[in-house]
């Protein structure tokens, strides 16, 4: 669409014989200067001439890259300009106000002046602003060139896959997110991939010449955005909400709110209609936390661990403390966010956080709850090895032999090991008595499944902290009195 109202200004200028001009706005990277030089080729298709002026900032000689580009093309010596295309890049105020000159006599003459302008330089340059403002107001045309959406970043993915089929719809994802659709960090990516294909886009992967635009944009925050972009790279592993990034920050929420404000407007930041916070991608998250030394990484990571321990969040509390380096902390984390992923069911989820706590936790503390879990998910080979690492004599070793023996169909097996297990002093009586009473029941036998039933539910603590035993010794009651 960029391109065809490109097109019809080229007509316009062609038909009418007068001047136009038209501002190409965009992030850095998001195509502004394809898109020039995409009009540039259809102008020269075409017969115009074309004069391309790239200009080299503040601090340079006043005019020096119109001079040398008109010098180029008119043999040095001063003559009509017809027909021409510009393409200008930050300018020196010099160039500017010949600029502001040059579009006021566009009527007078057949040519079409193409500008393309880095938004977010419009808040270093105010000058440029006023004139972006002036330009605007006298009818000289201005379009944004925005990133890519999700679908057509899928659609590019398919147009450069050497196959032509359909994109992994996981690859595009995480092309998205590490992008936000920025065509240039897309294609950087794309090649990534194409180089390397089992890489995958690993989480630390790199982009090396994106990094020199990433600084670029991360320059033009102060230091009060800064520390906010900090504290938000750490919390957003895990969260997208303010306040955790203003615990961090060691901040209010007044100061956290104007430095997002502050990041939004360098468009570094986003935030959603609910007060979500996001960086604009991925890549410019990383690029924040890689700047910072090791030891302010884990200084503030340990703040956001602390801060969602203290809000219950213990899966997240965990992940930090890992990053922290803090493993006893970790742990206690660790084993309690497990322990609420038990409770609500979410198995698989337990699995993974015990998972995470091997290398920290001996196997005769952290076995039997990671067998636990391995025999409800039916992994119970997996099971099998890991009960047999642990000490038999545990009661608790021989109450999960009696599990697994009996989801296997081993019930005399399973039977023997749970009474074995209640013989030791050491024994949860409730949990096995409840076992007992399963085996009975499920052997038929419901006088033996009712003496383990009655003497589970004699046992049984109004206060057990535990709901999965309040279930089961009621579940037992309720068949007894059935009977």
């Amino acid at each position: 669409m960029k391109w065809i109202c490109c097109a019809k200004h080229i007509d316009r200028v062609a038909e009418t014989g007068t001047g136009h001009a038209v501002l190409i706005l965009g992030e850095s990277g998001v195509g502004k200067s394809r898109l020039a030089a995409e009009a540039a080729a259809e102008a020269r298709k075409r017969g115009m001439a074309v004069i391309s002026v790239r200009c080299l900032g503040r601090g340079a000689e006043p005019l020096l890259p119109l001079k040398e580009a008109l010098a180029s093309y008119l043999g040095r010596t001063p003559d009509q300009i017809r027909r021409t295309l510009a393409r200008a890049a930050p300018a020196d105020p010099d160039t500017l106000y010949f600029l502001n000159y040059l579009f006021r006599k566009l009527r007078q003459v057949p040519v079409l002046a193409m500008a393309t302008i880095q938004e977010e330089q419009l808040g270093d340059y105010p000058e440029l602003a006023d004139l972006m403002a002036e330009w605007s107001a006298t009818g000289h045309a201005a379009m944004t060139v925005v990133p890519l959406e999700r679908a057509h970043v899928g659609e590019y993915v398919r147009v450069m896959s050497a196959t032509g089929e359909p994109a992994n719809e996981s690859i595009v994802d995480r092309l998205f997110r590490l992008t936000g659709g920025n065509p240039f960090f897309l294609r950087e990516a794309v090649s990534l991939i194409a180089q390397s294909p089992e890489s995958r886009l690993a989480d630390d992967v790199a982009l090396p010449r994106a990094d020199a635009i990433l600084r670029r944009r991360l320059a033009r925050a102060d230091d009060m955005t800064r520390h906010f972009l900090r504290a938000a790279s750490v919390v957003l592993d895990t969260s997208d909400e303010l306040a955790p990034i203003t615990y961090v920050m060691e901040g209010d929420t007044k100061d956290a709110i104007a430095a997002l404000n502050k990041a939004c407007e360098i468009r570094l930041m986003r935030e959603g209609p609910r007060g979500e916070v996001s960086f604009v991608h991925a890549l410019m998250q990383r690029e924040v936390h890689a700047e910072m030394g090791a030891n302010q990484r884990r200084y503030l990571h340990a703040r956001a661990g602390e801060w969602f321990e203290r809000h219950g969040a213990m899966a997240s509390a965990a992940f930090h403390f890992e990053q922290a380096g803090q493993s006893g902390q970790m742990v206690t984390a660790g084993y309690q966010a497990a322990s609420q992923a038990e409770r609500a069911g979410m198995y698989h989820t337990a699995l993974m956080l015990y998972q995470k706590l091997r290398p920290h936790e001996s196997i005769e503390d952290l076995g039997p709850r990671l067998a636990e879990v391995l025999i409800v998910l039916g992994d119970w080979d997996e099971a099998g090895k890991l009960i047999g690492l642990l000490p038999v004599e545990n009661s608790r070793v021989r109450l999960l032999r009696s599990e697994l023996a009996f989801v296997r169909g081993e019930f005399d097996g399973a039977q023997a090991e749970a009474e074995m297990a209640l013989v030791s002093s050491s024994a949860d009586r409730i949990h096995v008595l409840i076992r007992l009473a399963d085996i009975a029941l499920y052997l038929g036998d419901f006088s033996e499944a009712q003496r383990y039933g009655r003497a589970a539910l004699d046992k049984r603590r109004p206060s057990d902290p535990n709901p999965r035993v309040q279930r089961r010794t009621l579940s037992t009651a309720g068949w007894m009195i059935l009977e």
